[in-house]
């Protein structure tokens, strides 16, 4: 820069350096810019933009995927549709997703429930919208029992000798075809985590003792047909029970202020029996159906007798009694004039036989209604013994359904009139006193006393007198 010489001074009054558009410049005194120079910074404001892109990326490199996640989405708002905010929206999401999932399920596994309800709301209140939290919320019931499972795993831990210990057991019981003891102490060892999945030989011995214990449940399972069920309350709260009264007691609305358990030779009575289920289902209910018998079983002062339920039972109750009936009468001295609308055997095999010849007096009479179980079926060439049911080893040789007990104050003086209820009135006695008749009645009677022959034989009255 050359100056004028006829000053012979240099004078520099003012020496400015401005940046100015990208431009420096040097301003010499109060004149005019010259030469200016570009530079490679242009001087452009930074927008709400770009400090949020950065911020997310700050973020991200540190690891803190939340607080890039709300940083890009500041970005998305400001540029909408701006495709490098919007991709790293949607690759933090993902991986923030992923590490948020991974969080939720191993909190679940481990039972910790309240850190995984955390996680999951502190996500929904990330996304506002997702399925995979809403899930574990939903897993609350089911975390809070595994919380229980995991604490009753710590507890009951078997030791590694008692691991061992359990499977040689569970060895032991399978080969001796003892499968449901086998399975038993295979469950427990995968429940205490004696035994895993990656025991594979145990693992195939647990299924194939779930198929065996199944095929031998399917043995023991009937088809179970409809029958009346629990007829009413009175029916419910007597379940198993038989109940008495000297009048009959209505099936469908029984007056409970009728029940009594006290009795003299002298009134009537009747029973009423109130079972879970019908006859024939509890023989559905072991496989047993079509081999299946009932009886009545009697003790009267300690003495037991048996009176079989026979085919009389369900012509009474108009075939439906094996079948439907869960509760039915008993006539055991029934009113003279109903006695033919109750089995011969009620009165005769369960009542008269035992009561006319007791000493007068109270005694104790228990009525029980027997399922006599079938016996174990036997091995033959045509059925293996895998197919054999063993009903007596597995259910016990009975089950009683249903029993009650009652007094019954013996009187003498009553024994002709119940005597009298098994016999029809006879015709006209003088008709019967014929020279036929007495031969008949003593060959019949013939033999009947020691020392003692029979040699005539007269109707004296209609009543069975001779």
């Amino acid at each position: 820069m050359k100056l004028n010489g006829k000053l012979g001074v240099l004078l520099m009054s003012t020496l400015l350096l401005a940046a100015t558009s990208g431009n420096a410049q040097i301003k010499i005194g109060g004149g005019k810019i010259k030469n200016p120079v570009k530079t490679d910074k242009p001087n452009v404001a930074v927008t709400k933009y770009d400090k949020a892109m950065k911020a997310g990326q700050k973020s991200e490199e540190d690891g803190n995927l939340q607080d890039a996640y709300k940083s890009y989405n500041e970005a998305l708002q400001e540029k909408d549709g701006d495709y490098s905010a919007k991709s790293a929206v949607g690759r933090v999401e993902d991986d923030l997703k992923t590490q948020y999932f991974d969080q939720m399920d191993a909190a679940n596994k481990a039972g910790e429930c309240d850190k995984m309800i955390k996680i999951a709301d502190e996500s929904l209140a990330l996304f506002e919208v997702w399925s995979q939290a809403t899930y574990f919320k939903g897993q609350a019931d089911d975390c809070a029992s595994r919380a229980d499972s995991n604490a009753e795993y710590e507890k009951n831990k078997l030791s590694d000798g008692d691991c061992e210990k359990l499977k040689a057991d569970a060895t032991k019981y399978f080969e001796e075809e003892n499968w449901s003891k086998s399975l038993e102490l295979l469950d427990k060892g995968y429940a205490t985590k004696c035994i895993t999945s990656s025991d594979t030989d145990y693992r195939g011995m647990q299924l194939g003792c779930q198929r065996l214990v199944q095929m031998e449940a399917s043995k023991y399972t009937g088809e179970p047909g409809e029958d009346e069920g629990i007829t009413n309350d009175v029916h419910k709260a007597n379940v198993g029970k038989i109940v008495f009264s000297n009048v009959e007691i209505d099936k469908a609305s029984p007056n409970t202020g009728s029940f009594k358990n006290s009795f003299s030779t002298s009134e009537n009575l009747y029973g009423r029996v109130f079972l879970e289920k019908s006859l024939d289902n509890y023989g559905q209910s072991i496989g047993a159906q079509y081999t299946s018998s009932y009886y009545y079983r009697i003790s009267v002062s300690g003495h037991t007798f048996s009176e079989m339920i026979s085919d009389d039972y369900s012509i009474r109750l108009d075939g439906d009694g094996m079948e439907k009936w869960t509760s039915f009468q008993l006539g055991l001295n029934p009113n003279a004039a109903d006695l033919k609308s109750y089995p011969y055997s009620e009165y005769n095999g369960m009542f008269w036989q035992h009561i006319y010849h007791l000493p007068e007096g109270s005694h104790d009479v228990k009525i029980e209604v027997v399922f006599d179980i079938p016996a174990d079926e036997e091995a033959t060439s045509a059925k293996p013994k895998e197919q054999c049911r063993l009903w007596t080893t597995k259910f016990g040789a009975e089950q009683v359904v249903a029993q009650g007990t009652f007094k019954i104050n013996v009187k003498n003086a009553d024994k002709g009139a119940l005597s009298k209820k098994l016999c029809d009135p006879l015709p006209n006695a003088g008709a019967l006193n014929s020279t036929t008749f007495n031969q008949q009645m003593i060959k019949l009677c013939t033999g009947k006393w020691d020392n003692q022959t029979p040699i005539k034989a007269t109707v004296t009255s209609d009543a069975w007198n001779i």
